[in-house]
């Protein structure tokens, strides 16, 4: 009886996974190109723009996950300090 039950499940699983695989492509491909988008002629500048305005300071927020316990605990820790490291000098030449 279980001989016949791990048969049936293997089978079904190679057959799922068969399916899985024919399924069709997320993207498009390469023959089907999106449609451009249609021209529009750019509003014409009433005023020249002040240059004493200093541009707007933008925050980006950046996330990434993380292990704080457990087997991958170094690896994490190593990825924190490199993230930090990588947002201090990226701060230090002007941010992004």
């Amino acid at each position: 009886m279980i001989s016949k039950f791990v048969k049936l499940f293997s089978l079904l699983m190679v057959a799922s996974m068969f399916l899985v695989a024919c399924g069709g492509a997320a993207t498009p491909s390469p023959t089907e190109a999106p449609a451009a988008p249609a021209a529009t002629e750019a509003p014409a500048m009433t005023e020249a723009p002040a240059a004493t305005q200093a541009p707007a300071a933008k925050t980006v927020t950046i996330g990434f996950t993380t292990s704080q316990t457990g087997s991958l605990n170094v690896e994490s820790t190593r990825q924190t300090n490199g993230l930090k490291l990588w947002m201090d000098q990226v701060n230090q030449a002007g941010g992004v």
